[in-house]
């Protein structure tokens, strides 16, 4: 993995997810991985043709290490006893069988398009073998007595027509000067004069057929199909390539090519189907016999893939009727894929404290990200705690998790600071996000790794204390609220059986993000998620904090209790506000002056509702300030009117 570092003050910082190319920026061990690849590739005491299979699941660095041995390739100008470098002596080829997935495409032919292509294979020639059905014509040259005797019968065959043409000549002839009889010398010279010019019109038109010296011969040459003519279209590549009269795109040529690798990467993210074919592509090419190779050189795949993911899919398309006659379960095709590779080399999965420590320096290189986070006292190994939870198995799954943190942070603090003072969308008021980093942290590891409960807490951001509350606290689903209580019962909870104490326990497909709430619960959550969940806030949210929504809400619905449960007034026997409290209501009663007449009604009741727990030096401020066109006073008949003011 690489840091694209970036200026903080103008672009966002982010960390690329890509395969490293250098041992230096090795963060897990790849390198020992990309020299026990070499050893097997590059083996003196191993013949090809054979296959070793780069086991491992997703993210946990096969790419990188395929991109540590072609880069050590590349760059290693030892010579051996023949004076030849590594990369003189061993060619790799990399086919990505992902970008070939799908119904319309044919794995085998496309490996053996790149193949051909990367030995310096013509692309007409490629598609008109592959692709194209050719109809091709050309001529072959005739013998000299079949050529004689041709052109003696071509002119023996007008001599019919001709003497029947003459006699008939003759016969009209005849049949004139017996109708007419001609005397004077005037009319037969006319008679003979047509008959001669008749007879000349015949001699032209009575041809010979022309005869070609040459055989046209037309030949329908189909689109290769079977692993023998595969099997020759590769050998006949690499034989020019060995021979020295092809190069490579790069200008490279193959005389000194001891060893041809070709890499195979992405097997797994393919159907079962496409799996197969691209197995057999393999073993196709595997099974060349030595002697049909040019002298000197040999063939070794490397396939990179999940065994497990592989095997599944082999199994399971089995049961669908498309998979090898010998695949029945997972274990028939760990043995199917056993006679595909030779060698195994398996990369196990990573501690989890690589993975913290991986973040932290992801962290630490992306520029401003350590110094905003020591301002508010909080340290990157007290973020990263939180972030990168015991479900984080691989460098990828954290870098996604500090990516969606980063730019959280980066669009947060833009917020905060640009759009202070202004109404216009997207803004948030100072402090909004950048004052709870851990929560941030770790609402962007729900984000990553549990999508879709992050897609309801932003509909609901009171799920997140909802969820904990039953999955991990245990209280009971009663008591949560209404519309809540049924999307748990729906997607989160199911049933306990004989548990009376506790009837709901987590789903099942729920059991690891009650396992990372639970890692959250002593986390302090600010008091509403708004703000972090969607990064803007509404004018009231920006104006006078996060809770004053759900308020303001209640207050211009009339909802009383609503205003009394949003500053905690339900569940205390406090009947008065405090200042702070008494303060935000009437300056939430300034900005109904922007409201429609049925809303400021509406505030103006639960105002009126309101009055005796307003504090006693406040309570003159009511009267001082009416923004409605009535006020209804409790515990009192009268209606007072009040006329409107500037603040109203």
């Amino acid at each position: 993995m690489s840091t694209e570092t970036t200026d903080s003050n103008n672009l966002m910082p982010s960390s690329l997810d890509r395969p490293i190319s250098s041992f230096e920026r090795d963060a897990f061990g790849h390198r020992h991985f990309a020299y026990a690849l070499r050893s097997l590739i590059e083996s003196e005491t191993h013949s090809p043709p054979f296959s070793v299979g780069l086991l491992g699941g997703w993210g946990t660095g096969k790419s990188t290490i395929k991109e540590l041995y072609i880069r050590d390739l590349g760059n290693d100008a030892r010579k051996n006893h023949s004076a030849h470098t590594r990369s003189e002596r061993f060619h790799s080829i990399t086919f990505n069988a992902w970008r070939f997935g799908g119904k319309d495409q044919d794995i085998k032919r496309a490996l053996l398009r790149q193949v051909f292509l990367e030995l310096g294979g013509d692309e007409e020639n490629i598609q008109d073998s592959l692709f194209r059905q050719i109809n091709e014509t050309h001529e072959d040259p005739k013998g000299f007595w079949q050529y004689t005797w041709e052109i003696i019968k071509a002119w023996a065959m007008p001599i019919p027509a001709f003497i029947l043409s003459l006699l008939l000549l003759l016969g009209l002839l005849s049949l004139v000067l017996w109708l007419f009889p001609l005397q004077g010398d005037l009319s037969q010279s006319i008679v003979i004069l047509a008959f001669t010019g008749a007879y000349s019109y015949l001699l032209k038109q009575v041809k010979s057929p022309p005869v070609a010296a040459h055989r046209s011969v037309t030949r329908i040459a189909l689109p290769s199909t079977t692993a023998e003519q595969y099997e020759d279209l590769l050998l006949d590549q690499i034989a020019q390539f060995k021979s020295g009269k092809s190069t490579t795109p790069d200008g490279k040529k193959g005389k000194n090519c001891e060893r041809l690798i070709v890499f195979v990467d992405d097997l797994d993210r393919l159907s079962a189907e496409e799996m197969v074919l691209g197995l057999d592509a393999v073993r196709t090419f595997m099974e060349i016999p030595e002697a049909r190779l040019p002298n000197g050189l040999g063939l070794v795949f490397v396939i990179s893939c999940d065994e497990v993911k592989v095997a599944d899919a082999l199994a399971k398309g089995r049961r669908q009727g498309d998979m090898p006659g010998t695949v029945f379960s997972q274990t028939d095709a760990r043995r199917y894929l056993d006679r595909i590779f030779q060698f195994r080399l398996e990369i196990p999965p990573f501690p989890r404290n690589d993975m913290r420590q991986y973040a932290i320096k992801q962290l630490i290189e992306l520029p401003g990200i350590e110094s905003d986070l020591r301002s508010r006292s909080v340290s990157i190994d007290t973020l990263v705690d939180r972030m990168i939870h015991v479900g984080v198995h691989d460098p990828r799954n954290a870098l996604q998790i500090v990516n969606a943190f980063v730019q959280a942070w980066w669009l947060a603090k833009k917020r905060e600071t640009e759009e202070i003072g202004t109404e216009r969308p997207g803004g948030l008021h100072e402090g909004a996000v950048t004052m709870h980093p851990i929560s941030l942290g770790s609402l962007s590891a729900i984000k990553v790794n549990f999508p879709d409960f992050y897609r309801d807490l932003q509909n609901d951001p009171a799920l997140l204390q909802c969820v904990t509350d039953v999955m991990v606290r245990g209280k009971p689903l009663q008591e949560q609220p209404i519309a809540t209580r049924q999307l748990l019962a729906e997607r989160y909870l199911r049933k306990r059986d004989g548990e009376a104490d506790m009837p709901y326990e987590a789903r099942p497909e729920h059991r690891a993000l009650r396992q990372y709430l639970s890692s959250l619960i002593d986390l302090r959550w600010p008091d509403s998620l708004q703000s972090l969940l969607l990064l803007s806030e509404d004018p009231i949210t920006r104006k006078f904090g996060s809770k004053a929504t759900a308020i303001y809400a209640s207050l211009v619905s009339g909802d009383k209790q609503g205003v009394l449960e949003g500053f905690g007034r339900h569940i205390d026997d406090v009947s008065t506000f405090k200042q702070d409290e008494g303060r935000l209501l009437l300056q939430m009663v300034e900005e109904l002056r922007y409201e429609t007449e049925a809303r400021r009604t509406n505030a103006s009741l639960v105002i009126a509702d309101l009055v005796d727990y307003f504090p006693e030096d406040m309570s003159h401020l009511l009267f001082g300030s009416c923004v409605v066109n009535s006020m209804i006073l409790p515990n009192s008949d009268a209606v007072i009117y009040g006329e409107r003011s500037e603040g109203w």
